[in-house]
């Protein structure tokens, strides 16, 4: 029987200002990969992000500021980001494992089509 994936997506309305709940919660530490969608960080994120971190997960981010934006924690000797793409409206995080695709997507309200 192959092992399975467990992934786990959340519309997290501002990671940074529900970073305790997150870290509090241990449903989180058995998926494989988690998405939260509307982050609410901007472009400059990166730089500081001691804070986002979660054990045994890489963070990689996908800013566009408030509203926006998504967050990806991985097992990176599970998964492998292949693109993003960040449009003011629409933000999209490919990643790939041996066997699955996953596509974290967020579309902001503002985005009518």
């Amino acid at each position: 029987m192959q092992d399975s994936l467990k992934m786990s997506y959340l519309n997290i309305n501002s990671l940074r200002a529900k970073m305790d709940d997150v870290k509090a919660d241990l449903n989180f530490s058995f998926a494989d990969i988690i998405i939260f969608g509307e982050t609410w960080l901007d472009e400059t994120t990166e730089a500081n992000v001691s804070d986002l971190q979660l054990p045994g997960y890489q963070l990689h981010l996908n800013n566009a500021g408030r509203g926006k934006g998504l967050a990806t924690y991985y097992k990176s000797d599970q998964f492998t980001l292949v693109r993003d793409i960040t449009q003011q409206d629409l933000q999209m995080s490919v990643m790939t494992s041996a066997n699955t695709t996953i596509i974290g997507f967020y579309r902001s309200r503002n985005n009518a089509s």
